[in-house]
């Protein structure tokens, strides 16, 4: 079968998209015709918007399945008349940007409504993703499917956990990833903050004045980024939103307990009693008091950790694989490809 994969632009500061996707283009690529293209522009005018559209139809297949990874979702409009899928993360596009009026409406069209009516089939890969594609589109196409595979990447590395003073890992520093709670949160703690992506002036400043031992490390290999998990203690990931919630899956794949926010999607990705829930991601307090059970009690740790491995069972590459694969041949059929 002949695959194209296309990507957004390549972005060091937001590889997270392309990574979920590689061990599954890899495990392709063994036994099919499988190439990738990334977007030669940023989407951050019309100009680049439509020169991206235009890309993609002239790299275009016609006798295989054309799938848009992610973000880039206006770039079904270069593969109309082609087999097409679409994975779509959240709708963070629309819902980032203050604006109102024309402007939203344009994003709307060009992000969801579109794609999601043009492409042969279209992946969430959360129910909570689909849920909010469902009401910007009524529409029967969209199906819930992941596509991360962490056992390459993150295989399962146990640790003694320091009781004294661990070392809590916190994944990324936009505003809904909440690090200014985190950050409250372990003041006055005895542990060692480990933050990944670059922090902003004042989340930097706010660090220096609560005096929190901390640092701070952004542009770093998947290799590097592994290590990170492989040294942490506890994996703090408090998201206000998110469109998956991947340090989740990959904190409890190398095999440490997780916190994370008691709202959806992120309860669904951890499982079944597979990470501490809070329910206010904004109560410093809360994320405390968790932060001090996990370093008190051995069995709570060990359970999540058990429970964490056996969630991430779900997500394995042979099963995606074998998923995808029947929701390629739909599409080529559809188009009287064989």
């Amino acid at each position: 079968m002949k695959i194209l994969f296309i990507h957004r632009q390549k972005d060091p500061a937001k590889p997270s998209i392309y990574r979920t996707f590689e061990p599954l283009i890899n495990f392709y690529k063994e036994e099919n015709d499988v190439t990738e293209i990334f977007l030669p522009f940023g989407a951050g005018s019309l100009s680049n918007i439509i020169r991206n559209i235009w890309y993609v139809r002239k790299h275009r297949i016609k006798d295989g399945i054309n799938h848009v990874t992610g973000e880039t979702h206006y770039a079904i409009l270069g593969l109309i008349g082609v087999p097409s899928v679409l994975t779509i993360h959240d709708d963070y596009a629309i819902t980032s940007s203050p604006r109102k009026g024309f402007s939203q409406w344009i994003k709307e069209i060009l992000y969801i409504t579109l794609p999601v009516k043009l492409a042969d089939c279209v992946l969430c890969i959360t129910p909570t993703t689909k849920k909010k594609i469902d009401g910007y589109v009524k529409n029967n196409k969209t199906k819930v499917l992941t596509h991360q595979d962490l056992s390459a990447d993150f295989p399962y590395s146990p640790r003694r956990f320091n009781t004294e003073c661990p070392t809590i890992f916190h994944m990324g520093t936009a505003p809904n990833k909440n690090l200014e709670t985190t950050l409250k949160a372990v003041s006055g703690l005895n542990c060692k903050l480990r933050v990944l992506k670059k922090m902003t002036k004042e989340q930097t400043q706010l660090a220096q004045e609560l005096k929190i031992n901390y640092i701070n490390r952004f542009n770093l290999s998947n290799e590097e980024v592994f290590e990170e998990y492989r040294q942490a203690d506890i994996i703090l990931f408090p998201s206000l939103f998110e469109g998956l919630g991947m340090p989740i899956l990959e904190g409890q794949s190398v095999g440490r307990p997780v916190i994370t926010t008691n709202k959806e999607p992120m309860n669904w990705v951890a499982g079944d009693e597979g990470a501490m829930l809070v329910n206010d991601p904004l109560n410093s307090d809360e994320i405390r008091t968790s932060i001090i059970r996990l370093c008190t009690e051995d069995n709570l740790r060990d359970s999540l950790v058990m429970k964490g491995l056996e969630n991430i069972k779900r997500f394995r590459l042979p099963n995606i694989a074998q998923s995808y694969l029947e929701i390629y041949k739909r599409a080529l059929i559809k188009h009287h490809i064989s």
